[in-house]
């Protein structure tokens, strides 16, 4: 039992260790989401922006952007990143944003990283029907 629990402590001290969640868990997420479509090359980019520098505001963005793309649109795409929930407002009326990972495009993503890095507990490989219990 002493086992288990310490594995359970060092797999927690490894996820609170924002270089490990950083290298193994989120970036690797958002480029599995990119991977598969559930986000754009511009948003992957200016996600990642997030993730290096924990708290971005819209001027960290602009090296993404050709220099002949206004503030607007930098302020539009930076829209867009909050309307699908994917940064999110240090505060209420700041304009400073930090990054969200969850109910949004980056869930699952973020949920097969946690597992194939051994954070969630096995899934059975079947999940049996009433009617197949019945039947056993």
């Amino acid at each position: 039992m002493l086992g288990s629990l310490a594995s359970e402590v060092t797999k927690i001290d490894r996820l609170l260790d924002s270089n490990f969640a950083k290298k193994k868990i989120i970036i690797p997420a958002i480029e599995y989401a990119h991977a598969r479509e559930r986000i754009t090359t511009l948003e992957m980019n200016m996600l990642l922006v997030c993730v290096e520098k924990d708290v971005v505001s819209a001027s960290d963005f602009k090296y993404l952007f050709p220099n002949s793309v206004s503030r607007v649109n930098i302020s539009h795409a930076v829209k867009r990143l909050r309307e699908n929930r994917l940064i999110e407002p240090i505060d209420e009326n700041a304009c400073k944003y930090n990054l969200l990972m969850s109910r949004n495009n980056l869930t699952f993503a973020i949920l097969r990283k946690l597992d194939e890095n051994g954070f969630l507990p096995p899934m059975p490989d079947t999940i049996s029907s009433p009617a197949q219990k019945a039947a056993r």
